[in-house]
Parts: C-alpha cells; structure tokens; sequence
C-alpha cells in the first residue's frame, strides 16, 4: 500500500497556518473587548485583562475562551511562519518560542487570575497563572528578537527587524517597570501597552508572511 504524506508547507495548507496568526490578535482584541464592555466596574488604567478572567467575574468565561482561544490559533501559526522563513536555525528557535506563548496562552485561560481585589484571596491557581503568563510574555519578546536577527538581511522583510526591535525596547521597558514595582496604579495601562504591541506585531507579521505566501503561489503558477 503506497504510504501518502501530508505536505503542510504547501501553497494552500501553508496559508491557512498562517491565516491563524492573523485571527489570533483580532480575535484577542475582541474577547478583551467584549470582557471589558461586559464589566461594568472594569478600569482599562488600573485592572488587568486576566483580572477579566477571574472567577468572581459574571462573564470570566469569555475573557478566558479568549485566551484559549488565541493560544490555540498561535501554535499554528508559529509552525507556518517556521516554514515561510526557510527552516533555518533561526526560524526554528522562532518556532518554539512562539509554541511555548502559544502553549502559555493556552494556560492562562485554563487557569485563572486571583479574585483578590473583589475580595477573594490568593490562590495556587492564581499563582499558576501567573506564572504562564509570564512564561508566555519572555517566550514572546525573546521571539521578536530571534524574528529580527532571522529578517534582517532579507529584502522582502524590509522594515520589520526596526519594528521588531522597537517593540522589544518598549516591552522591555514595561518589564522593568513590574519588576521596580511601581506600577499599582496603573498596572491595568501597562499590560494593555504589552498587549497593545505584541498583537500589533503579531499581525504585521501574520499579514506579510501571508502575502509572501500567495505572490510565490502566484509566480508559480505561470
């Protein structure tokens, strides 16, 4: 019996891969959205997405399919944009890291944030959370430095290790902003910042691999 393989790095199957990099930000955008709209005591500036997510909250369900959600369309997506940049050793260090946020992301909806501002108490879940998300966040900020070293030299990718770089300084900015701890007040505006860029990077990158991937299609047509 002739053995039949799956080629995942063609034209159509590698489009749809990474298609799911384009509907993981939009879609995580509209979950925090809709969560936010839903919540009538949330604040943008001083409560965080994941506080969203917690239990005590009427709609936590939809904040954290948000988070499953996204995650799952991420692990896709990171192996299409592996295969889109030539399987080299850079583009499979990318792959992982964004496997691993993927992964993480995954995790952060299944486990949920502590209720403590609506005056639960913490909890091992809680610290599970936190724990994926801040694997999820180094996988993904460490993923745009590997993304910009695996581009820079290419032409078609013209631009994108600047604004790799640029979303780097700014996530690293707010990373040492949580860690001195002066950010109570305003830790809600700081994660929506990190989600703010990532999402956005994400998607440009989603977008031009996408496009990269239907002009090869194209010219081989012909």
């Amino acid at each position: 019996m002739p053995r039949v393989e799956l080629d995942l790095t063609s034209g159509s199957i590698l489009r749809w891969l990474l298609l799911c990099g384009v509907l993981a930000p939009a879609f995580m955008v509209g979950f925090v959205v809709a969560s936010a709209l839903m919540t009538s005591d949330h604040s943008y500036l001083s409560a965080t997405v994941s506080q969203l997510g917690t239990s005590g909250r009427e709609y936590a369900s939809v904040m954290n399919s948000g988070f499953v959600l996204c995650g799952v369309l991420v692990i896709p997506f990171a192996y299409g944009l592996y295969c889109r940049l030539g399987r080299n050793y850079a583009a499979k260090a990318l792959w992982i890291l964004l496997t691993v946020d993927g992964i993480g992301t995954i995790l952060i909806g299944m486990f949920h944030a502590d209720s403590v501002l609506l005056g639960g108490t913490a909890t091992f879940e809680g610290d599970l959370h936190g724990i994926f998300a801040g694997i999820a966040y180094l996988a993904l900020v460490i993923g745009m430095v590997v993304f910009a070293v695996a581009v820079h030299r290419r032409p078609e990718w013209r631009g994108f290790m600047q604004a790799s770089a640029v979303a780097v300084v700014i996530n690293s900015a707010i990373l040492l902003v949580f860690f001195l701890g002066f950010y109570e007040a305003f830790e809600g505006g700081l994660q929506l910042a990190f989600f703010g860029t990532a999402m956005l990077w994400m998607e440009a990158v989603a977008v031009r691999s996408l496009r990269q991937t239907a002009q090869a299609h194209e010219y081989d047509t012909f």
